[in-house]
């Protein structure tokens, strides 16, 4: 049974230590996560309050090989995820939707297809219309 706080009774994380659809029966081998990307960026942010929200072991890098990410992906863009095993995922909405197909014990998008696509015009209304008056807020009245 999990409690509250996403654990069970034993202290396993059902999300974090669950198998997943390829088969694993150990640990996961894309776990941790490394998110590269400034703490101020807006869609860092974000990908890093959906990390939190499915409970899934990650750390955040604000500096570091920022100025290799170009070469290592090969698009200049933050926020980027490494994965453990070395892969690396880059553009937010793209990595969520990796991340709930992933892992769908604890999705972001609902299942619903009415749901999903209002969640998906919602997000697509926040990343390309609600961060102007984020970086307004944000900048006029620091």
């Amino acid at each position: 049974m999990v409690n509250g706080e996403g654990t069970s009774a034993a202290g396993r994380n059902p999300i974090r230590d669950a198998p997943h659809e390829r088969g694993e029966t150990e640990k996961d081998p894309v776990l941790p996560l490394t998110l590269y990307g400034p703490e101020i960026s807006y869609f860092t942010g974000k990908l890093e309050a959906v990390l939190r929200f499915m409970e899934l072991p990650h750390r955040r890098l604000a500096k570091g090989p920022m100025g290799d990410l170009p070469r290592v992906t090969g698009v200049a863009q933050v926020p980027a995820l490494q994965l453990a095993d070395g892969r690396w995922l880059t553009d937010t909405t793209p990595i969520i939707g990796w991340l709930d197909a992933r892992y769908p014990e604890h999705r972001v998008i609902p299942r619903g297809p009415v749901a999903a696509f209002f969640s998906r015009l919602l997000e697509d209304y926040a990343d390309e219309w609600l961060w102007r008056p984020a970086m307004h807020y944000r900048w006029d009245y620091a």
